[in-house]
């Protein structure tokens, strides 16, 4: 989502990475990394991935790519209680510079806990600013 936050006593705008545990037990955070498109995806590489597979092509063209490349702390490890949540915040110069050699301006977060198991987000458009 959009957000903004201070960053050496300065706003900045960018995007919050919202990570939620509904559920009744706690959850062990390994590590939060954003995804966006590097490359084209067309139907031939969607239905090989598919056939390979064995599963929804989802995620063909799809970079994922930690927040520590990126100087960001993604608070991990980090055990979740039940009930809450952790934000973390990409600031906009970040997103740019992800941006600057994809077509589509399209992220995506991936949350992986210590068992290797993950959760992905929904499309994220972020719009170009002047």
């Amino acid at each position: 989502m959009f957000g903004a936050d201070t960053i050496d006593c300065e706003y900045v705008s960018g995007a919050y990475i919202s990570v939620k545990n509904p559920s009744s037990h706690t959850v062990h955070l390994a590590n939060i990394s954003i995804l966006y498109p590097f490359g084209k995806r067309n139907l031939f590489e969607k239905l090989k991935h598919a056939l390979k597979y064995r599963r929804l092509p989802s995620f063909v063209g799809w970079c994922h790519s930690s927040l520590s490349n990126y100087d960001i702390d993604d608070k991990c490890p980090i055990a979740l209680e039940p009930g809450t949540s952790i934000g973390v915040f990409v600031p906009e110069d970040v997103l740019e510079k992800i941006f600057e050699d994809c077509e589509e301006r399209l992220i995506k977060a991936s949350v992986q806990d210590k068992l290797w198991r993950n959760k992905y987000s929904r499309k994220f458009e972020y719009p170009k600013t002047n």
